[in-house]
């Protein structure tokens, strides 16, 4: 792999991050792309991708953008999804799992739930304001919890 200047890629220090999230008030979306030219991947670079967004993950970043196209320049739908990892979900905890091998797994389980809140005072932003829905809290979801653990079980008794 050759190195590659910074200003082609989306790699940002979390340091970098860090900082310019203290400095912000809005969301900071980061990009993730292991060199410039096109967006088909190796797998060295792929998995460099998935470091960088772990990394970016931990120091803050509320998002990520990056894309990952397959030879004929069509979505690299698989990688994409995986790339996300944050992107466990029920459609595909099973393929990860058996592609992988992995005895364990990272999945937040979350679902948006409605604010208990009731005083709502238009105009007046409780914090959010610039990442609606501002009365919706992410929860830990036990049925998902559930779920994520059948599939498992299904997979490593196989």
């Amino acid at each position: 792999m050759r190195a590659v200047p910074r200003s082609q890629t989306g790699a940002w220090p979390p340091g970098i991050l860090k900082v310019m999230k203290l400095k912000v008030s809005i969301p900071v979306y980061v990009m993730i792309r292991p060199r410039g030219g096109d967006f088909c991947y190796s797998e060295v670079e792929f998995t460099c991708m998935s470091e960088n967004l772990s990394e970016l993950k931990k120091a803050g970043a509320d998002g990520f953008v990056f894309g990952i196209l397959n030879e004929d320049g069509t979505v690299n739908e698989n990688l994409c999804r995986l790339l996300i990892g944050g992107g466990i979900t029920e459609r595909n905890l099973h393929r990860i799992l058996e592609g992988s091998g992995a005895k364990e797994f990272h999945g937040s389980a979350r679902s948006s739930q409605e604010s208990c809140m009731l005083y709502r005072k238009p105009g007046v932003p409780m914090g959010a304001a610039l990442t609606p829905p501002e009365f919706n809290v992410k929860v830990t979801n036990v049925e998902k919890v559930n779920s994520f653990l059948d599939i498992a079980k299904n997979v490593w008794k196989s």
